[in-house]
């Protein structure tokens, strides 16, 4: 039998649009790049808890397990809220972006 791996529908966009789901992983750390809605569970219908502005520095706690044609969902956290938000909306824009490893600042 074949393994098949994350078998997700491609993004209307361009090549590449997949790579934010390859690198993003539990344990990473994203940023918003756009407002996103936050909610109690990885489900649209589930109490809205919040949003989270452009720019918001989140860590993911874990992804859902997306089946194709379905939207990818993160529970991520920041200093003031935790919940579920989705990764890139319906027309295959990226919500959220990987944030780069910082040098430590000097002191």
């Amino acid at each position: 039998t074949k393994r098949r791996h994350c078998d997700m529908a491609p993004a209307p966009e361009t090549a590449g649009t997949m790579e934010l789901e390859k690198l993003l992983t539990q344990g990473s750390s994203c940023v918003t790049l756009a407002m996103v809605t936050v909610r109690e569970e990885d489900c649209l219908s589930s109490k809205i808890l919040g949003h989270f502005s452009a720019g918001s520095h989140l860590q993911v706690l874990q992804l859902s397990d997306a089946k194709p044609g379905e939207l990818l969902r993160a529970q991520v956290k920041s200093t003031s809220m935790q919940g579920w938000i989705t990764v890139r909306n319906t027309v295959g824009q990226a919500l959220v972006g990987m944030q780069a490893n910082k040098v430590s600042r000097s002191t």
